[in-house]
């Protein structure tokens, strides 16, 4: 079976993992290196370019915290590495796009972050 590769993965992963008892615990780096580890997962079964795409904000001040830490360990790895795994910041996207849920997106949260999505790639791919 001869499966194409995809040139562009993006990975948008972390939010359910920050928890309070992640924070509680301080779990910062575990949740980031399970991250890059699926990101250096993708670059070695050759994707092109990777994405790894911010953990978005929460209304708890803790988790906001916690998600701050996360965001700043992988984009810190993103700047250092030059194997095509770039960060997408999320930091336009504050607790007045999340949903009473205090978990999803509303609707021009949505549009935001789509918008993210398609700037970076453009940026990086000069699609």
């Amino acid at each position: 079976m001869n499966r194409e590769k995809p040139d562009i993965v993006i990975i948008h992963i972390g939010s359910n993992d920050a928890n309070i008892a992640n924070a509680e615990n301080n779990n910062v780096d575990e949740i980031a290196q399970n991250i890059l580890r699926i990101a250096k997962y993708c670059k070695d079964s050759g994707v092109n370019h990777v994405f790894i795409s911010g953990i978005l904000p929460k209304h708890n001040l803790v988790l906001t915290k916690f998600i701050r830490k996360v965001n700043d360990i992988l984009k810190e790895f993103c700047l250092s590495n030059l194997d095509n795994i770039h960060f997408i910041s999320n930091g336009n996207i504050n607790n007045g796009f999340i949903s009473d849920d205090g978990v999803h997106l509303i609707k021009d949260g949505t549009h935001i972050l789509a918008s993210n999505f398609v700037n970076c790639i453009n940026n990086i791919t000069h699609y």
